[in-house]
């Protein structure tokens, strides 16, 4: 099992990275917002990309309608100020991401510490 840790930042940023012919499956998940003065909503996403050559552009679609980066909600979180949550294996059983796992806040709060624990299948 792997885990990474981050803070909590406004800008998507990746926690693991597609593995060819693999998925990820989130295993656990700790939001500790303890330290800080403000809620924090955080959003676990799948994010991955289509390339051009890889599909068909349709009579009324354009090739570049169909391209570029994509991101699909996979988990939200809402962390009150002075509060932790923790997601265990129950609670993410069916979580799983096709491309890379991202997060992504509300807002850049230095004090937000999230923590994921991973495996690819």
């Amino acid at each position: 099992m792997s885990t990474a840790q981050v803070t909590a930042t406004a800008t998507a940023a990746a926690l693991a990275s597609e593995t060819p012919n693999a998925k990820i499956k989130l295993d656990g998940l700790q939001i500790d917002n303890v330290k800080s003065a403000q809620d924090v909503r955080v959003r676990i996403e799948d994010s991955f990309s289509t390339l051009a050559s890889k599909t068909t552009a349709g009579a009324d679609q354009a090739v570049e309608d169909l391209t570029g980066t994509s991101r699909i909600r996979r988990v939200q979180v809402t962390v009150k100020a002075g509060e932790q949550v923790q997601l265990g294996e129950e609670e993410l059983k069916d979580v799983y991401f096709l491309g890379d796992m991202y997060h992504v806040e509300d807002v850049t709060e230095a004090n937000c510490t999230i923590i994921a624990q991973y495996h690819t299948q």
